[in-house]
């Protein structure tokens, strides 16, 4: 019992041999001030996590308040962006209707323009076909002309000839003499000496008158022939500048047609895009 108390002793001294209870006692101590200080602490933690919860709660409020807020912003922006869009496309489609519109009242007043150069050329297909018939006659007139001229001196030619053989003639009877023998019928000349020569000289001044006739056709035909040529210089000269303004008659109904195509393609996108 004694070894047993000695044991039971030794047990309640630790090993600085301070008493076991009293170290609990002031182990229990302390631990009581630490449970106290934890208690406060716990308490002050609830009151803070009331608190906090508090809080949360409100700022759970206000997020989704805020979140509703976004929301609702975000949907009144994608409207107002789509707005933004359909008010800019509008924008750019008035512009360039405004833009057609100007163009289109442009080439009007160019067609109109043009147009008014046209009355320029109102008799200018009258004018051509009369400088055609015109040249037409004067070709024809010159051909018959020259027709004349070529025939006449035909004739010149063939009269010429004659009175050269003519004159040959006489100029033989002459070499042979009044009382040789006339080479065709075997005659004595005699008296038809003469009156053989008188014949032959008529014969050469008559048709010497008709050589004269014919140059005097032959000048008169090439005098009308002169002022016919001038007449169809003149005329072809009308033709091609008549030619000209039929070309600049043509490009302005060209340039008419193209402002009309233009208005056309124009009016259908101004429609399209109202």
């Amino acid at each position: 019992k004694d070894s047993l108390i000695e044991k039971i002793n030794q047990n309640l001294i630790d090993e600085t041999g301070k008493d076991k209870i009293q170290v609990y006692e002031n182990e229990i101590k302390d631990l009581k001030e630490q449970k106290n200080v934890s208690e406060n602490l716990i308490k002050a933690s609830k009151e803070k996590i009331h608190i906090l919860k508090k809080s949360v709660n409100e700022i759970g409020k206000k997020c989704n308040a805020y979140k509703n807020d976004y929301e609702r912003i975000k949907l009144k922006k994608e409207q107002l962006l789509e707005s933004k869009t359909l008010f800019e496309h509008k924008e750019k489609l008035t512009n360039e209707i405004k833009i057609l519109k100007n163009k289109i009242n442009e080439r009007q007043i160019a067609i109109d323009q043009q147009k008014k150069k046209l009355i320029n050329f109102s008799n200018l297909d009258k004018d051509i076909k009369y400088s055609e018939e015109r040249l037409f006659e004067s070709n024809k007139k010159i051909e018959e002309l020259l027709k004349n001229i070529e025939g006449n001196k035909t004739l010149v030619k063939r009269f010429e000839n004659d009175i050269k053989e003519i004159k040959t003639k006489k100029e033989k009877i002459q070499e042979i003499g009044p009382d040789a023998k006339c080479p065709t019928c075997e005659r004595v000349l005699d008296k038809q000496y003469k009156t053989l020569l008188t014949k032959f000289d008529d014969e050469i001044i008559r048709k010497e008158k008709n050589v004269k006739s014919f140059l005097k056709n032959i000048k008169g035909f090439e005098e009308k022939r002169e002022r016919c040529s001038r007449e169809e210089q003149a005329l072809k000269k009308k033709k091609e500048y008549l030619q000209n303004k039929l070309r600049e008659k043509d490009r302005i109904e060209t340039t008419i047609n193209n402002y009309i195509i233009e208005i056309t393609k124009e009016k259908i996108d101004r429609e399209n895009k109202e």
